[in-house]
């Protein structure tokens, strides 16, 4: 199933489709915490596994924000994802 079927199933209420989403996309997660990495100080406590979960956190809030007309539904992800990192 695409990301955007996937999207808009979650949308209409098969909430049980965030995980496979999230799996489904677990690389370009990674791609977007590793980018980040660099930047944090690690000693305040910004480990990547933070920086996973805000960028896996950022995906699941695109799911409302994303219209189909505008574009891939990734890509507008990617987009929320990096702004979530902040």
């Amino acid at each position: 199933m695409t990301n955007e079927e996937l999207c808009e199933r979650i949308r209409a209420g098969d909430t049980e489709l965030l995980t496979q989403l999230l799996e489904q996309n677990q690389g370009m997660i990674h791609r977007v915490a590793v980018r980040y990495l660099p930047f944090t100080d690690w000693q305040c406590g910004v480990e990547f596994d933070d920086l996973t979960q805000t960028a896996a956190l950022g995906m699941l809030l695109a799911i409302d924000g994303w219209d189909a007309a505008r574009g891939s539904f990734l890509t507008y992800a990617v987009l929320i994802m990096q702004k979530e990192r902040g």
